[in-house]
């Protein structure tokens, strides 16, 4: 998101300048608004500190990134949010792109992501492996710090301690 709309205070606004600066064709800016799994070069998010860049993707629709490496707040930050941040080697990446799938399916417990390309006789798919750790998906599963704050919180009332 560009610098000039850090003082945006309603998150729904941000979505519409999501990656608005980036060098994207028109094309692809129509599909960036209906993916939900954005695939990006290496260290994304870089100068990106805030939680205003995650809620942008967010509300453009992106609720999973795939790069090969990513800045540190700003993949904190979208854990924190309860979005997915998925790490690949850039060979991959570069895989994915080529294989250009259709469809994608993440499975969360098993760090397994699913392209699959589809053609008149059947289909295709390929496997990319990804490791995240247990409070990062529980992060991306309750939405995160604050739904995982929820949880403890109903929890520890449950036991009488709050």
């Amino acid at each position: 998101i560009p610098a000039k709309y850090l003082t945006e205070i309603e998150k729904s606004k941000l979505g519409e300048h999501c990656l608005e600066d980036a060098s994207l064709s028109v094309e692809e800016k129509k599909k960036l608004f209906r993916s939900q799994i954005l695939v990006a070069g290496e260290n994304f998010g870089c100068g990106s500190s805030r939680e205003h860049a995650p809620w942008a993707l967010e509300e453009a629709g992106i609720r999973c990134v795939i790069a090969p490496s990513f800045a540190r707040i700003f993949e904190n930050n979208m854990f924190a949010n309860g979005l997915l941040c998925i790490t690949l080697a850039k060979e991959d990446i570069d895989s994915l792109v080529n294989l250009k799938p259709k469809s994608f399916k993440v499975n969360l417990e098993e760090g397994v992501l699913h392209g699959t390309v589809y053609f008149d006789t059947g289909s295709y798919g390929n496997d990319f492996t990804f490791s995240l750790s247990d409070h990062q998906k529980e992060l991306v599963k309750t939405g995160g710090s604050v739904g995982v704050m929820l949880r403890l919180a109903t929890e520890l009332q449950k036991e009488g301690k709050i």
